[in-house]
């Protein structure tokens, strides 16, 4: 997320058609493991948040990527990284990386770090949607098929490969590899995690994230003219940006995870991301607000009866042009979850606390489940964005013809 580290153009603003277009969409990995005797871990039981600060650094700089800041409470630490997030558990990480990173290159020194603090993976899971820029990649995740092999042939990891959605639309790629053990059972986990993520973001909340210098945002949309003037158009003063920035915060300190200490970064000349923790749980934002290829993404672990109320919130202040929600979760979640926001046909806005007049409903167009070893599910669901008052109706099969990979 990072505009300065980022292949972006020499201005850090480029159009749809620019030369280097900013690859905002995650790549993630999340890796659990157990311990390799029956007893504590070498480092006294804090396994890994007994790895240093300057063996994560240098596990994030295999992924191209640094490490800007650090959050901690009881039970996990956050890193906020030049592009994405970090966050540590005892027996558990999750990492993210956007732009033209290498995250899975970071698995063998990991690996290695884990097995000197007395632990060794149980299980991985590795999604990544389909991209905007894939030919932009390098080595090796410029391809799915060739991130498989990576892991399977890199990092002697024989697990099976998944694509859920349809291959000419939004899908999501995911390769788990589990280490099932019927002894190690964790039937009564109830972890889950819900990932928002949001293309085509509306040109006033684009704006509340561009630095001093950036061109004024567009409208993402390609039916949308867009005039030589606005692509002049200076950036708000400082002390205007200020302004956006606590309209940004407040919003995400009121309404996602109330209570959590948060740890932003506002890039230059653009770009957001922020990292939240609260009672071992974590949330992250990370938004790309360019013309042409604007994002934002969401995520958090808390474990909430209820996700309807989360999901209309964010997606009413973004008013992405469509999105992807995926919910991952144990059974032992799944049987906590109350209401499901992954099966509503219709999604309509939050009206209070829309910062303007929202007059779009996001419609479902395709939804795939893929349920795994150990009862842990994954549930991806796609949207686009429709005009009140719409009659397009709801056709569980329908795509969106994006010919991404």
């Amino acid at each position: 997320m990072d505009c300065e580290t980022s292949a972006r153009g020499v201005d850090g603003f480029c159009d749809e058609n620019g030369p280097n277009p900013f690859e905002g969409t995650e790549k993630t990995m999340e890796v659990e493991f157990i311990p390799t005797t029956d007893g504590p871990s070498a480092d006294g039981d804090n396994g890994l948040r007994g790895i240093s600060r300057e063996d994560w650094q240098d596990i994030v700089s295999c992924c191209q990527a640094t490490i800007l800041s650090e959050l901690s409470d009881t039970h996990v630490d956050s890193y906020l990284l030049s592009e994405s997030s970090l966050f540590v558990y005892r027996h558990k990480i999750v990492v993210k990386t956007c732009g033209t990173t290498t995250l899975l290159a970071c698995v063998p020194l990991l690996f290695t770090l884990a097995e000197g603090v007395g632990l060794k993976p149980d299980w991985i899971g590795y999604t990544r949607k389909n991209l905007l820029f894939p030919n932009l990649q390098v080595y090796p995740h410029q391809s799915f098929q060739q991130e498989c092999d990576y892991l399977k042939q890199v990092c002697d990891l024989d697990g099976d490969a998944y694509i859920l959605g349809p291959l000419s639309g939004e899908h999501l790629n995911m390769y788990v590899w589990d280490k099932y053990d019927e002894t190690h059972s964790t039937n009564e986990s109830t972890d889950r995690t819900l990932s928002l993520m949001m293309y085509g973001l509306d040109r006033d909340v684009a704006k509340l994230f561009l630095g001093r210098g950036s061109p004024a945002p567009l409208s993402s949309s390609k039916n949308d003219s867009i005039s030589n003037a606005n692509v002049g158009a200076k950036q708000a003063k400082p002390d205007e940006r200020s302004k956006d920035m606590k309209v940004a915060s407040n919003f995400f300190r009121t309404h996602l995870l109330p209570g959590a200490e948060l740890d932003e970064h506002y890039f230059e000349p653009c770009g957001y991301s922020m990292n939240g923790v609260k009672d071992g749980f974590y949330e992250t934002i990370h938004i790309t607000p360019e013309a042409g290829y604007s994002y934002a993404s969401f995520e958090t672990n808390f474990q909430m009866k209820s996700y309807n109320q989360l999901v209309r919130m964010i997606v009413s202040f973004f008013k992405p042009e469509r999105f992807m929600m995926v919910l991952c979760s144990d059974g032992g979640g799944l049987s906590e979850i109350t209401e499901d926001a992954t099966k509503e046909c219709r999604l309509l806005p939050t009206e209070t606390i829309s910062r303007s007049e929202t007059n779009h409903s996001w419609v479902r167009r395709t939804k795939s489940v893929q349920i795994f070893a150990r009862d842990y599910q994954c549930i991806c669901s796609s949207y686009v964005r429709v005009e009140k008052g719409s009659t397009t109706q709801c056709h569980e099969h329908a795509t969106t013809q994006f010919l991404f990979v």
